[in-house]
């Protein structure tokens, strides 16, 4: 099996939201979120969800490619 494509969240809430939902739905994700950048992720529905995947949370994608790389944003 391929390794996991990596995705950066830019924005988790909002119309995002859709896109979460549909994340968090997937029972096996070819897939693996590696990081959300929104500097106001508290507020979003999916933040208490990455918080318990140990998703990483930055305010901008440059803080986060500074520490961390993805596939796809």
């Amino acid at each position: 099996m391929s390794e996991k494509v990596k995705i950066l969240c830019v924005g988790i809430g909002g119309y995002a939201n859709i896109y979460m939902r549909a994340f968090f739905a997937d029972k096996d994700p070819q897939y693996e979120i590696v990081g959300a950048v929104d500097p106001f992720a508290e507020g979003a529905e999916s933040y208490n969800k990455l918080k318990e995947m140990n998703v990483p949370f930055y305010d901008s994608m440059e803080d986060f490619y500074k520490e961390r790389k993805a596939d796809l944003a």
